[in-house]
């Protein structure tokens, strides 16, 4: 027989409490998580804010911001991808301002094609 079989009424439901409380434990800690998170994206965000001198580049700002961390995490990534995950954080660019900050960064050295090809984009080594 093991302990829960001979648990008494009493002890059954204080177990139960305690599997409750671990697991609000359990949620709150995700919530935590999730909020640092969202700490850590506004302060990256704020550092972009801070580094743009006209009003009308924080998009472009972002939008490169957001295109140099997802080839950081993945690389190469294909021009779709890359558009796909730019429309998270900036719903309101269309394919030729997507595609004409792509050869900006091109230009800049921001970014390279992987390999050559076209479509296909690395950070450079």
């Amino acid at each position: 027989m093991t302990t829960e079989q001979t648990s008494t009424p009493y002890e059954a439901r204080l177990l139960r409490e305690i599997e409750d409380v671990t697991a609000r434990i359990r949620s709150l800690e995700d919530e935590r998580q999730a909020l640092r998170r969202l700490l850590a994206e506004a302060k990256a965000r704020d550092r972009i804010v801070r580094s743009v001198k006209r009003k009308n580049s924080l998009n472009r700002a972002v939008v490169e911001t957001v295109i140099q961390e997802a080839l950081a995490k993945s690389q190469p990534l294909r021009s779709a991808e890359l558009r796909k995950r730019v429309s998270l954080a900036s719903n309101r660019i269309n394919d030729a301002t997507f595609r004409s900050y792509l050869h900006r960064m091109k230009e800049k050295g921001l970014i390279i094609n992987h390999n050559g090809q076209r479509g296909i984009w690395a950070l450079p080594r």
